[in-house]
């Protein structure tokens, strides 16, 4: 799917050249768009992507969207809809775990606390807002409960640069809310990496 961006990227590129008036959308967002709308029918949305193996490193958040691993490409939560006993509600499906943001303990490469969406403090920009269990935080709660398949991106920096690695499928044990470090109000969820995966490389 990467290889398939690339080309049409490039020939939107050319085109661009040969035109004097261009479309203010970048041509790497106009190719990422083209891709979803012809490939994407064919992905599942919960579970394993087909040709993604456990360890393997993207370079950017454009890639993970590209081929179905995740694809919002700012926040770290997706979700899609599903129904139980005719209710419908959305279940979280994929997380991107970064060591620089929030407060995720990441140290066990077989299980993850997350912490919640926002409430982010940027520096020098004064205290954090309490969280809400509402968005991809409910997702995650609904989670806990359908019992589904969360795909898991860790974040972190090699060589002054940032890459995700995918590390497999896990399962939301548990959620709780606690005091961050800034003293606001944050969800920690708990997920825990399903058995009989193939191994994660150096762990």
């Amino acid at each position: 799917m990467i290889r398939i961006h690339k080309i049409i990227y490039d020939n939107l590129l050319n085109e661009d050249k040969g035109t004097n008036t261009r479309d203010k959308t970048r041509p790497c967002t106009r190719a990422a768009n083209i891709v979803k709308e012809n490939f994407f029918k064919c992905l599942p949305i919960v579970g394993a992507i087909p040709g993604v193996e456990i360890g393997d490193k993207f370079n950017n958040r454009t890639e993970l969207s590209l081929i179905g691993l995740h694809l919002p490409k700012q926040p770290g939560i997706a979700s899609n809809s599903t129904t139980n006993n005719k209710c419908k509600f959305r279940i979280c499906v994929s997380i991107v775990a970064s060591e620089n943001d929030y407060e995720n303990d990441m140290k066990d490469p077989n299980y993850l606390v997350y912490s919640g969406h926002g409430g982010l403090i940027k520096k020098n920009k004064g205290e954090g807002k309490d969280q809400k269990l509402k968005g991809g935080n409910l997702t995650l709660a609904n989670s806990k409960i359908q019992k589904n398949e969360v795909r898991v991106i860790r974040g972190r920096m090699e060589n002054g640069k940032n890459v995700y690695i995918y590390y497999g499928l896990y399962v939301v044990e548990d959620w709780y809310k606690t005091r961050g470090k800034s003293g606001n109000l944050i969800y920690k969820f708990c997920l825990k990496r399903i058995p009989g995966q193939p191994p994660l490389p150096n762990a």
